[in-house]
């Protein structure tokens, strides 16, 4: 699949739009931007002027860390990340 700059703003201008985050959000990355562009995400928040908190790899009890210490407010996950953090909270007795 091909994507051009265009296909990237249309995706990531939808997406902000669909998403209702304002420049007050916080944007966690959680899902890979190989992973279909990252759904234009890490695109979409930098248009919007999101504060951006990037991790170095998916941990449960990390993002839960970030989220406490930057006040996440958005982030998008697998299930397979959901779980982690779940499970870390579970853990943590949060």
């Amino acid at each position: 699949m091909e994507i051009a700059h265009r296909n990237i703003w249309v995706n990531a201008t939808t997406f902000a739009l669909h998403t209702v985050v304002t420049d007050r959000d916080v944007y966690l990355h959680t899902l890979p931007m190989f992973h279909v562009n990252g759904w234009s995400m890490p695109f979409a928040m930098a248009g919007i002027g999101v504060k951006q908190v990037v991790l170095r790899k998916i941990d449960g009890t990390e993002i839960l860390h970030r989220v406490a210490e930057h006040g996440v407010t958005v982030m998008c996950a697998a299930p397979t990340v959901v779980n982690a953090i779940l499970d870390a909270a579970q853990r943590l007795g949060r």
